[in-house]
């Protein structure tokens, strides 16, 4: 396609078709803060409490996925700060980026509620996989390979 009529039809997607209904909002504090908080590596917990805990259904989801099977506790969490504890920071900072992301972007569509539901049950589950591939590598492969001796 030349440069003209592709520039013909991105005018015509952003007045006539489905582009110009997208309307991305300005970034909300609260991601602000924890971009701010996690520029650096990863943030005082304190601080990341503090972030989370701002909103309510923010603090409930990440309640609620500390104690979700996943996690296996015997004594669910109640506070933020136990979520956090038994979340660790990687995952709960991965977990309010996509809850601030999700609720910055509202789109009224089934299609695309679908669309996020089933991408974060797949990314946490391909974190998982991962991790177990990496301990797999730890516990069983690497010892082995320290046997081997090169001259």
């Amino acid at each position: 396609m030349r440069d003209a009529a592709i520039e013909a039809e991105l005018d015509h997607a952003r007045t006539r078709g489905p582009v110009r209904d997208i309307v991305i909002p300005p970034c909300p504090q609260l991601l602000r803060q924890l971009l701010e908080a996690t520029a650096h590596g990863d943030p005082e917990p304190g601080v990341l409490e503090a972030i989370a805990s701002a909103d309510v259904a923010m603090a409930a989801a990440l309640i609620r996925q500390a104690n979700s099977p996943l996690y296996g506790l015997q004594t669910p969490v109640a506070t933020v700060g136990q979520a956090l504890t038994v979340m660790g920071v990687r995952p709960a900072v991965q977990l309010l980026m996509g809850f601030l992301t999700r609720s910055a972007l509202r789109v009224h569509s089934p299609v695309l509620a679908h669309f996020w539901e089933s991408s974060t049950r797949r990314a946490i589950a391909c974190e998982h996989i991962g991790a177990a591939e990496v301990d797999y590598w730890l516990d069983e492969l690497h010892p082995a390979l320290d046997a081997v001796q090169v001259d």
